[in-house]
């Protein structure tokens, strides 16, 4: 019967197609069957317009949603087709712990819902803006290139430097310090040679509190300064001779004077002047009247006439 069969091609066909139909059948009944499918997204989180995080959900905080659908349409789908979303600017009132929901954006024609976290809870605070005085540090010194010394100036055209950030961090600034990256104070080369044209920089605006302490958590702010140049007479090391007046408490006595640094360098106002001929420089006095213990007093370095000297004072 089976050989009769397979020997009649109308026989053969109508059998191939039926077989056809068959597994077609069976292959669209497993592509339809319902699916779930679970997939991470990262969270989004779109900042308020005023007010700053106070507390709020870790970086790089992800959402677990669930894709139920056909298992030909759930195969399909990729995490980057979602988007998982908190939004603070629905916060309406700052130093409040507010709950917000995740809101997940994805293709129109899957089928999904948040498994966790469906809400957070976010405090925020309020952001201001303050004016504070500000100090260039370091306002001048010396740099060494090509075995030539020069003396920079930072000049900055404001007294005050404009801060903003958190209003609760905000309060504690007092003061700031403009900073100049060190690798910026030597005098470029142009075509080989030092240049001396005065360059317009960034500094970096470091908010300061009473204590002279850098205040954390607040953004980074830059001031435009100009920097300028001018080069320096060789000059020399010269070791210092303290001056002490006065007396300490009786029964107290002086057993010894440190100075830091230990030496300073002197040289001539003009290039082609010469250095005079000294064991050591003098320094101004330091009063010990009334002493009982050891302290840290600052002493100026008494200058000879046309001369300058680095550091001005130990």
């Amino acid at each position: 019967m089976m050989e009769r069969i397979l020997n009649n091609d109308l026989a053969v066909k109508i059998l191939s197609v039926l077989l056809g139909l068959l597994l077609w059948v069976v292959v669209i009944r497993d592509y339809n069957a319902p699916e779930n499918r679970t997939l991470s997204i990262p969270l989004t989180v779109i900042q308020h317009p005023v007010y700053a995080v106070y507390e709020g959900p870790p970086e790089g905080l992800t959402v677990e949603i669930q894709v139920s659908d056909r298992k030909l349409v759930v195969g399909a789908v990729r995490p980057e087709q979602f988007t998982a979303i908190l939004d603070y600017s629905q916060v309406k009132e700052p130093g409040k712990p507010t709950p917000l929901d995740v809101r997940v954006n994805g293709p129109s024609n899957v089928s999904f819902f948040v498994i966790s976290p469906k809400q957070l809870t976010v405090t925020l605070i309020e952001q201001a803006t303050k004016a504070v005085p500000a100090r260039i540090e370091p306002e001048s010194g010396v740099v060494t290139v090509d075995e030539r010394e020069f003396r920079y100036t930072v000049h900055s055209s404001v007294e005050r430097a404009s801060l903003s950030g958190r209003k609760d961090f905000l309060q504690y600034v007092k003061n700031a310090r403009l900073e100049v990256p060190r690798e910026q104070l030597a005098p470029p080369k142009k075509d080989g040679l030092i240049d001396l044209t005065p360059l317009r920089l960034s500094a970096r605006v470091v908010p300061l509190s009473e204590m002279g302490e850098q205040v954390p958590n607040l953004p980074t702010m830059t001031a435009e300064v100009e920097l300028t140049w001018e080069e320096l007479a060789p000059g020399k090391a010269y070791s210092l001779k303290p001056a002490i007046a006065g007396s300490p408490t009786v029964g107290y006595e002086v057993t010894g004077v440190r100075v830091e640094p230990g030496t300073v360098t002197l040289r001539p106002t003009a290039l082609g002047g010469k250095v005079p001929t000294l064991e050591a420089l003098d320094l101004s006095l330091v009063d010990v009247t009334g002493q009982s213990k050891s302290f840290t007093a600052t002493a100026r370095v008494v200058v000879p006439p046309g001369m300058l000297v680095s550091p001005e004072e130990v």
